[in-house]
């Protein structure tokens, strides 16, 4: 299976995706049999909702990244989590 990794927001520009612009991409990822896996690293710096990790648990082609490294300040060390179906 192929796969898209997409950075939301993406570093350095901090370039955000609108949330309907991202279900248009997973859907059309999902027609194609294409993993999409958005990495939200950054996504508590910025202001605004653009989160899809309720949009993964709903869908079979999407993964959501998150890393607690960064918001909790953690050096050294690389923790986070996935949000999947």
């Amino acid at each position: 299976m192929a796969f898209v990794i997409l950075g939301n927001p993406n570093s350095p520009t901090g370039h955000t995706w609108e949330v309907e612009s991202l279900k248009k991409l997973t859907n059309f990822f999902e027609r194609k049999n294409i993993l999409l896996i958005i990495d939200e690293a950054l996504n508590d710096f910025c202001n605004g909702n653009f989160s899809l990790a309720n949009e993964a648990a709903r869908s079979k082609n999407l993964i959501v990244i998150h890393l607690l490294t960064k918001v909790f300040c953690i050096p050294g060390a690389l923790l986070g989590f996935c949000s999947l179906h």
